[in-house]
């Protein structure tokens, strides 16, 4: 797959649920990191815990501290996440 074209993402782990979710909010659908295309940030789930929570309508138990954030370029850090 050619460099253009590859998506790199990232699992960002928070120690509190208030950090989580001011990071979702300010940077959810913007462009950061020198980012060609918006980031897109969700709160992260298991895979076997997404599909039981689907097929329940979205029951609320939803995570509260790591979030998916994805369309990263390879030179961004930990630090700048």
């Amino acid at each position: 797959m050619d460099e253009k074209k590859k998506k790199f993402f990232a699992f960002v782990c928070y120690e509190k649920a208030e950090d989580a979710k001011l990071a979702f909010e300010k940077m959810n659908n913007s462009l950061v990191f020198d980012a060609s295309e918006p980031i897109f940030i969700n709160w992260a789930e298991k895979k076997l815990k997404r599909r039981k929570m689907l097929k329940q309508e979205r029951a609320n138990n939803i995570n509260e501290t790591n979030l998916f954030t994805k369309n990263l370029k390879p030179t961004v850090t930990k630090e700048e996440l």
